[in-house]
């Protein structure tokens, strides 16, 4: 499996918290988010409620880079996603870089 293939099923499989290996699936997740931003608007797709927030992302051209440097803030006020998609997709960018920090 080469490395877009197997990033991407890294990155969808992040999502299953059912999963033992939850965090190190984030961690290979979080490089494949780093380097491909097209990735970005998929991730957010599939965060639990946060379906129609993709398109926001796509729009906006939040790359992976951009997205680690979101705040909570950024999310609401700026991107005006309202307060639960908000703190589900800022808690996935905590992960990212509490993954990253490990």
């Amino acid at each position: 499996m080469d490395r877009w293939q197997w990033g991407t099923f890294m990155l969808q499989d992040s999502l299953d918290q059912e999963n033992p290996l939850y965090l190190q699936h984030f961690v290979q997740a979080n490089e494949m988010v780093k380097s491909l931003g097209v990735l970005v608007a998929g991730f957010v797709q599939r965060l639990p409620g946060c379906k129609e927030q993709a398109a926001l992302f796509r729009q906006e051209q939040i790359d992976g880079e951009a997205f680690l440097l979101l705040n909570q803030s950024d999310i609401v006020k700026i991107l005006s996603i309202k307060l639960g998609p908000a703190l589900k997709i800022y808690n996935a960018i905590l992960m990212f870089k509490t993954a990253e920090e490990d």
